[in-house]
């Protein structure tokens, strides 16, 4: 059960960080630049 509870939290992420992503290709000058820059480091460290 922990299992697909993981599984289901990393999918979270990973549609979180390209609903992220989309943000910022269509607004690339919002101040949150440095927190998902920030967001995007800490992904290749999981």
């Amino acid at each position: 059960m922990k299992q697909i509870l993981i599984e289901l939290f990393i999918l979270l992420l990973t549609i979180l960080l390209f609903l992220i992503g989309m943000s910022q290709f269509y607004q690339p000058n919002q101040p949150k630049s440095s927190l998902s820059s920030n967001i995007h480091t800490s992904a290749y460290y999981l």
